[in-house]
This record gives structure tokens, C-alpha cells and sequence, in this order.
């Protein structure tokens, strides 16, 4: 068993096809149920569980860090163990239910998404004791690969940001043992990828399940992950272009037939959008049947004495599955059109949300992140009087303390970045900090941005504070009431303790808080609006902000491809290093929908 067996990439291949093409009803039935019953029941109760259970561990909300505090906190703790235990289970569910039908089909008998259901329920004695800790990892490693519904729910507020992703990419120092760290997780999860296979079909435990999943994959792992990736690139681009193609031609055929009248166009596209996307979730929603296919081919090719087991079948379920098959092909006109009619009414409502989308915009306030950084040295007076020039409506800086507590114009916590020196602004004077950074970087203070801002742009001020954060804050605040600018000063910050401090102190100044990872109660953040990053912004969440009485931006925005996409979503502010892109962006969306509104009178 664990010699190194030959696997035969065509044979594996065009035997998984033929799999998923023999089973392919009994998949999609399965799929739809299950990821209906997911998205509209599961999920939404998982998520209830976690905020109930947020709100008993924290103020209601969990912002940034706040999350690890969870696993030291006994009722946050207790949260996490109940969410980790509903993973283990649905996860369970769905990769046993999956086999057992392949393995149904492959044993010459009918396979029946019922009998395959209630054996999956029986062998949810599988995961007791250790076997719910090693389901959780495997559920863990495999969930950014899947598209399950769950990511769209609690762990769509919470992951990695792009901006770390950034970061880790940034130096080579961090980018190799991270890629090192990336390739041994899969091939530790290449491992596991029998594991269910092992338990299901020849019932044993998920300990001894992994032990011989890792035994089989043992001089193996670089051809199945060949294997995984061709099948993979198969399942996904293929149906895309099926999809793509006709989709791309429709339009053609369409600007052809009408000479490409704009009010035609503007009024078809949606739909024929909308379509589209269906279509192309309909072909992803089989995504995980064709990998089990797939990885039940490799195994059955490893295992060559494969136990039998036999589907529980209660009794009557025989003739349940009967009468429902008699009325499923008796009615099936009458179910297919039910199908078709509801795929048409929800083309309606998807082609109306885009159409709103497209063109119910109400503008977006353009925020020069750090002035203009594109052409000037950031946070530096130039920088933020070309940004005022080139159209932005407010402008971002960032402001420390210096050793001696005067409050400066800067971002980092180093001169490393910017100036090649390793020092640490808090650990100069502004006289030292000055003549460290030299003519290259002119370090402005705070107090002489405010005196070119007050009659010339907004300021959003992102504090950095140390250990010194209430010095700071105080110092911040009685500059710009010192200046009468608390209508054109607005303050941010990664700590909220200090924004809460502001609300203290001065409530009339506009704060907001910088959030790459936040969930929970929006209405009990003190805060008048939220600057999310980019990779973890979603539509719900800017509706929940905004219900909650908040506007919303995003950081930092710098393709017109994304920025479309945030105007879409209807942020309130979108950050940026481009502002001339995102002006004339805005520009043109105006010109579109004003082209369009004289259409539709």
C-alpha cells in the first residue's frame, strides 16, 4: 500500500468525466438542496450563534485584533467551539453524501441522494472524539477552495486582508518562507485528501481514516496535485468559455441587429447580465461533486482492495423513492417550469439590482490618500497642495508624536522606508527628525498643514499613536478647535480608544474608524463613519453601515476596475494614490447616467 503506484493522468481524467456525467442528476439535486438549505438556514444560524456570542464577550463588535481575543475569552471560546463543530458536521455531510453516491454508481447499484443522506447521517459517528478536531482542520484547510456559502457569511468579516498579502509580497525576507509555509500546507492537505473516502467506505474512524489517507497519497503527492490542477483548470474554464462564449456572441448578435442603440442596449444589458451570472453559478455549484469524482478515481486507483458497505435504508423509503420518481416524471414539464419560471423572475430581480446599481448614483467623495503620493513624497505640503489642484474633495495624512511631543506629518513609524535610515520618529526630537530626513523628505508639522487646509481642503487625519495616545489626541484636537476647522477636520484611526477618547472630549468632530476586519453591532460604534479595506468590504456590510447610521469608504482604491466596483456597491468615499483616474471615473459615470435619465423621459 504504500508503494509508489503509477497513476495514469488521461485514465483518471476520462474516468472522473464519465463519473460525474453518469451521476450528474443525482449531484445537482443534492448541490441545490444542500446549498439552499445552507445559505437560507445553516449559515444564517451559525452567524447567529457567533454574534449572540460576541455580544456576551465583547462591546458587540469585534474590531481587528479583537478576534484572537476571543479564543482566551471563555464565552468567545465557547462561540468558536459550537461554529467549529457545526463545520465539522455540514462538511461531513456533504463530502460522505457525495461518496456514497459515486460509490453507489461504481458498485452497479441506483444511487439514490436519500439512501446516501441517511448512511451519511449514520456515520456521523465518525467524528466523535478526535475525529471532530482532525474534520475541523481538513474543513479549515479546504474552505478558501470551496464555494460553500459559509465565506459568504461569518468568514466574509473575517480574513486575511489583501494589504498583508501586500506586505508578506513586498520583501523577499517574508515572500520565501511564506511560499515555503504555503507548500508545505499542501502538500500536508494532499495528505488528507482520501480521508473521508477512507472513513465512509470502509467505516472506520477519521484517526485511522488520516493515517491511511497519508499512507496512500506517500510518493504520490506531485502527480495527484498534477492531477488536481488539470481536472481543476477542466471543471472551471471549460464551462466558463461554454458560458463566455455564447454569452460574448449574444451581445455581438445584438449591437449587429440594433446598430448598437444605446436605449436598447442600456435596457437589454441587464438581463442579459444577469443570465449569465446564473448560468455560471450553476456550473461553479458543481464544483465540489466533480473534485469528489475526481479524488474517489485516485483513490479506487491506490486502493486496491476496496471494502463493500451497504446504504441504510429504512424501511419504507423504498416506496417513498418510488412515488417521488413516478410524480417527478409524470410532472416533470410542470417542475421545469416552475424551475425556468423562477430563474426568470430572479434574472428580473438581479437585472433591477444591477440596473440600480449602473445608474442610481448619488456620488462618492474622492480622498487623496496622503496627498498626492503618485507624484509628490506623501504626507509632505506639496503633496497635499497638488492633490487639492488635481479635484480631491478631502485629503488623508497621517500624524505621531515626536520625543519631544510635537505632533508631525508622517506614516511610518521608521525613517527606514522613505529616507533608508533605521530611526524611529518617536525617538527624535523634530529638530533631530528634521535634519535626519534631510531636503528630501520635508516632514511638515501638523499645526502648518492646518493653516494651508483651513481655506483650501478637508483633512481626514489618521492618528498613529504610541504609548503616549491621550498626549496625542488632546494635542490633535486642540489644534484644529484652536483653528475653528472642526467642520473641515474629520479623525481616524486604528485604535479606536482613541476615537473614543475624541468623542469625549470634542463629539463635534467627524471620527471614523479603519477597519480590516469587523463584525458585529455597527449602531454601538461611536464612530460617525467606517474606512474599510478593499478586500473585505462586501454589499451587505455597506448596507449594514449604512442602516446603522454610518457612511462608509474604502482603502485604498487605485484601478478603475475596482473603483467601478466600490461606486457600484454606492460607498460614500473611496481612498486613493489616483486621483486624476478616479475623478475622471466619476466624471464619466455621471455623463452616463445623465446620457441615460434624457433616454428614459
Amino acid at each position: 500500500m504504500t508503494e509508489k503506484i503509477k497513476l495514469k493522468t488521461n485514465h483518471i481524467i476520462r474516468s472522473s468525466l464519465k463519473s460525474l456525467k453518469n451521476n450528474f442528476l443525482e449531484y445537482f439535486i443534492f448541490e441545490s438542496i444542500y446549498k439552499t438549505v445552507l445559505h437560507f438556514f445553516i449559515v444564517p444560524l451559525m452567524m447567529f450563534i457567533f454574534t449572540f456570542f460576541v455580544k456576551l464577550s465583547n462591546d458587540g463588535t469585534i474590531k481587528n485584533t479583537d478576534f484572537f481575543k476571543l479564543f482566551i475569552d471563555i464565552k468567545g471560546f465557547a462561540g468558536i467551539f459550537l461554529i467549529s463543530l457545526f463545520l465539522s458536521v455540514i462538511f461531513f455531510i456533504e463530502f460522505s453524501v457525495l461518496i456514497i453516491i459515486n460509490y453507489s454508481a461504481r458498485n452497479n447499484s441506483n444511487p439514490s441522494v436519500i439512501h446516501a443522506f441517511i448512511t451519511s447521517l449514520k456515520k456521523l459517528r465518525l467524528l466523535l472524539g478526535k475525529g471532530f478536531f482532525i474534520m475541523l482542520i481538513f474543513a479549515l484547510l479546504i474552505i478558501p477552495f470551496l464555494e460553500t456559502g459559509i465565506e459568504s457569511g461569518i468568514f466574509a468579516n473575517i480574513r486575511v486582508p489583501d494589504f498583508v498579502d501586500e506586505y508578506i509580497f513586498s520583501t523577499y525576507k517574508l515572500f520565501i518562507p511564506y511560499i515555503i509555509l504555503m507548500l508545505m500546507v499542501v502538500f500536508f492537505s494532499v495528505g488528507l485528501v482520501f480521508m473521508i473516502n477512507v472513513a465512509v467506505e470502509e467505516d472506520c474512524t477519521l484517526p485511522q481514516a488520516f493515517k491511511k489517507s497519508r499512507l496512500l497519497a506517500k510518493g504520490n503527492k506531485i502527480k495527484i496535485i498534477w492531477i488536481l490542477f488539470i481536472w481543476n483548470l477542466i471543471v472551471l474554464v471549460i464551462p466558463a468559455l461554454f458560458i463566455g462564449v455564447p454569452f460574448i456572441l449574444l451581445i455581438l448578435l445584438f449591437v449587429r441587429a440594433t446598430g448598437f442603440d444605446y436605449n436598447e442596449f442600456t435596457s437589454t444589458m441587464p438581463y442579459i447580465y444577469a443570465w449569465g451570472v446564473q448560468l455560471y453559478y450553476i456550473v461553479v455549484s458543481m464544483y465540489v461533486p466533480a473534485n469528489i469524482c475526481l479524488i474517489s478515481e485516485i483513490y479506487h486507483a491506490l486502493e486496491h482492495e476496496p471494502k463493500e458497505f451497504k446504504l441504510s435504508v429504512p424501511q419504507g423509503i423504498e416506496k417513498f423513492q418510488m412515488k417521488a420518481k413516478k410524480i417527478l416524471s409524470s410532472y416533470s414539464l410542470v417542475f421545469l417550469s416552475i424551475i425556468l419560471t423562477s430563474l426568470f423572475f430572479y434574472t428580473l430581480y438581479s437585472a433591477g439590482r444591477f440596473k440600480n446599481a449602473m445608474f442610481n448614483f448619488t456620488g462618492v467623495d474622492i480622498i487623496s490618500h496622503r496627498g498626492d503620493s503618485k507624484n509628490f513624497t506623501e504626507n509632505t505640503l506639496q503633496a497635499i497642495i497638488s492633490a487639492k489642484e488635481m479635484g480631491a474633495d478631502s485629503c488623508e495624512i497621517d500624524v505621531q508624536l515626536t520625543k519631544d511631543s510635537r505632533v508631525v506629518v508622517f506614516h511610518d513609524k521608521s525613517l527606514k522606508r522613505l529616507t533608508g535610515i533605521s530611526e524611529y520618529v518617536n525617538n527624535l526630537d523634530y529638530e533631530e527628525l528634521i535634519a535626519l530626513a534631510g531636503q528630501q523628505v520635508k516632514i511638515p508639522l501638523f499645526e502648518d498643514i492646518l493653516d494651508y487646509a483651513k481655506d483650501n481642503i478637508k483633512l481626514v487625519v489618521e492618528l498613529k499613536p504610541d504609548s503616549r495616545k491621550t498626549d496625542l489626541v488632546e494635542k490633535v484636537v486642540g489644534y484644529v478647535k484652536n483653528r475653528n476647522m472642526i467642520s473641515k477636520v474629520m479623525i481616524q484611526s486604528l485604535d479606536y480608544k482613541s476615537l473614543e477618547m475624541i468623542e469625549t472630549i470634542e463629539p463635534r468632530i467627524a471620527t471614523g474608524f479603519i477597519a480590516y476586519m469587523l463584525y458585529g453591532d455597527y449602531k454601538k460604534l461611536v464612530v460617525d463613519f467606517l474606512n474599510v479595506e478593499k478586500s473585505y468590504l462586501s454589499e451587505k456590510m455597506i448596507k449594514d453601515i449604512h442602516n446603522a447610521g454610518k457612511k462608509v469608504w474604502v482603502w485604498t482604491v487605485n484601478s478603475e476596475d475596482e473603483m467601478e466596483k466600490f461606486v457600484d456597491m454606492k460607498v460614500d468615499g473611496i481612498l486613493t494614490d489616483d486621483i486624476l483616474t478616479l475623478k475622471n471615473y466619476l466624471k464619466e459615470k455621471s455623463e452616463e447616467i445623465l446620457k441615460y435619465s434624457n433616454i428614459i423621459k
